[in-house]
């Protein structure tokens, strides 16, 4: 005679809870998180101030894109036409973003 099928399975087993998340992943998630933030507030300022200034420019489309590149170092939310207080610009932001991924070296 042959052995029933459930004599041959092994053992269920519970499946294996995930780790529980220390301070260091904890810190490189919020760490990730806020570089995300910061390149993300550089995209959607740096595009449209491109656009804007391209557009209300009378030189041709190039020497108008060379002169957009210029002027978006100092893009501020005022020149991408999102409001009209004075918020942070560009070029704070992306120092700021910029200096955080020498923390890479750290975590690495």
């Amino acid at each position: 005679t042959s052995p029933s099928l459930t004599s041959k399975m092994a053992p269920a087993t519970k499946p294996a809870s995930p780790p529980a998340l220390g301070p260091k992943d904890l810190y490189l998630i919020l760490y990730n998180a806020l570089c995300c933030l910061g390149w993300a507030y550089v995209l959607a300022l740096g595009i449209p101030s491109i656009l804007a200034s391209v557009a209300s420019s009378d030189a041709s489309f190039l020497e108008a894109l060379k002169t957009a590149g210029r002027e978006l170092y100092f893009a501020t939310p005022a020149t991408a036409g999102w409001s009209d207080e004075s918020s942070l610009s560009l070029a704070f932001v992306l120092t700021v973003v910029q200096s955080a991924a020498v923390l890479e070296i750290v975590h690495a």
